[in-house]
């Protein structure tokens, strides 16, 4: 099942990995390199903004949806949730007013901090559709919305940076006119889905309950990047920020993974725990922990193996060679950080915890904070990096320890064992592939790994790819012999 809802999910995670990676290749390009740290540092800064304003709610849109399906209170679901859209609207534009004041000495930074506010706010209205897909389980529309949102304001995000002066707040400015085009078509939709309802004050508190400290939890993994990259620019400069932030945006591409296993399995172990009994919603965890495992393991090794000429091609020449440093362990980073947000959390968010899951939370965030800073003043952007790599380990580990107690999310450490002997096999292919420099040996690399890894992945039968290749096969041999025949 999860297999199947995969593919199905894997146009819009292909066109999220162009977004992300087409971003770093552009405005590392088309924006100096103080400009893309300061880019980045708005760019996070926003991020923490809409969680702690926005995503309570657009957790609560996904989390309430089975519940108010089976009990018939959909209308007054949707209503609930418009008047919160309402009342964040009048908190966001009073948020981008004492902005513009603040930072009124300083436009072009004010106009980048407005413009990224106006988008976070048209963004809120697009993810409460979205997540609202996600619980309906229509893949189909959740898929072409975050497309459409994701290449649009990629293409209008470097259009702005080529044709205006607007600096930082280029990539800003087209995603939220992409926002803005999504929004009126998933309002009238919402609005439609409330009609007959009303807003429910007791609804809106169960909302609350639920997604305010998961968003405080959210918040504080953005702080932790937050700080960081403050952090780094207090000590080294917003340069060397805009090389941390491209080697953060390349070594996404696990994140990314994490967003696309989580977007199939989450939504079935939901439906397993409001419906059947916690028996089912493990069975369901731990096919999704195998599926993680299978996706994240080798694509943290491969960017590892790839990390130079990969910063090569994607990251303009100012930033390269120290984006190209720090990717393999903010690779690492990367892949503990998913297991944290999108494996070992769902023991707080089935069973209502995140609260528990905010207080969890508080130590890591300290600790990167406190390590990036004695990291980059000993050892400059590469000790910054190693730093967050550690405490993000530490940060995971306390997580998963704390949420054993509430609900034991199998661990199914015998197919991390495999998966780890599968994308160890790549390592002495890559390098016996010479550095040829360029996107040449990005492909060579490249290509060589991910075809190592799947032939080693068959022979151990990782996630059952056994199965899911020959149920393929059967359904294309299938199609071709009904077309010849």
């Amino acid at each position: 099942m999860i297999a199947k809802r995969i593919m199905g999910h894997l146009p819009v995670n292909i066109a999220q990995a162009v977004a992300g990676f087409g971003a770093v290749a552009a405005y590392t390009r088309l924006l100096n390199p103080e400009d893309y740290g300061r880019y980045a540092l708005i760019l996070v800064a926003s991020q923490l903004l809409h969680t702690l304003t926005f995503t309570w709610a657009e957790a609560a849109a996904f989390r309430f949806h089975a519940s108010a399906k089976v009990q018939g209170t959909l209308p007054n679901h949707f209503a609930t949730l418009l008047s919160i859209m309402l009342a964040s609207t009048v908190l966001c534009i009073v948020i981008i007013v004492g902005l513009c004041v603040a930072l009124s000495k300083d436009t072009a930074l004010a106009t980048a901090a407005a413009l990224a506010c106006g988008a976070s706010l048209f963004r809120f209205i697009t993810r409460i559709a979205r997540e609202t897909d996600r619980a309906d389980l229509n893949v189909t529309r959740y898929s072409v919305g975050e497309m459409v949102f994701s290449l649009v304001g990629l293409g209008l995000g470097i259009t702005c940076a080529l044709t205006t002066d607007l600096g930082p707040g280029a990539p800003f400015l087209g995603l939220m006119a992409a926002s803005m085009i999504m929004t009126f078509p998933d309002l009238r939709r919402l609005i439609g889905g409330a009609k007959g309802g009303k807003p429910v004050m007791a609804q809106t508190l169960a909302f609350a309950g639920y997604g305010v400290p998961l968003a405080l939890a959210l918040s504080l993994e953005l702080a932790v990047q937050a700080g960081a990259r403050f952090t780094i620019a207090g000590h080294l400069g917003e340069a060397s920020v805009g090389a941390y932030a491209a080697a953060f945006g390349l070594a996404r591409t696990i994140d990314l993974l994490f967003v696309w296993g989580a977007m199939a399995a989450a939504p079935l172990a939901l439906t397993a725990f409001e419906t059947e009994n916690r028996t089912a919603m493990l069975a369901v965890a731990r096919d999704m922990a195998r599926t993680l495992y299978a996706l994240t393991v080798p694509a943290m090794v491969g960017l590892i193996l790839v990390a130079q000429p990969l910063a090569q091609t994607m990251v303009g020449k100012a930033l390269a060679g120290p984006a190209a440093q720090i990717i393999p362990m903010l690779a690492i980073s990367g892949f503990f950080a998913g297991f944290s947000t999108y494996y070992f959390s769902e023991a707080y968010q089935l069973t209502r915890r995140t609260g528990l899951r905010a207080a969890v939370m508080l130590v890591p965030a300290v600790l990167t904070v406190v390590f990036v800073g004695i990291g980059a003043r000993s050892y400059g952007l590469m000790g910054a990096a190693a730093a967050t790599a550690l405490a993000t380990a530490l940060g995971t580990g306390l997580l998963a320890l704390i949420g054993r107690s509430i609900l034991p999310l199998p661990l199914a450490l015998p197919d991390l064992g495999r998966t780890l002997v599968a994308a160890l096999c790549m390592v002495p292919v890559v390098w016996a592939i010479p550095a040829l420099g360029g996107w040449a040996e990005l492909f060579a690399k490249a290509t060589a790994g991910a075809l190592t890894y799947g032939l080693a992945a068959m022979a151990l039968n990782i996630a059952g790819s056994r199965s899911v290749v020959a149920g393929v096969w059967q359904q294309v041999s299938g199609k071709v012999r009904a077309r010849l025949g």
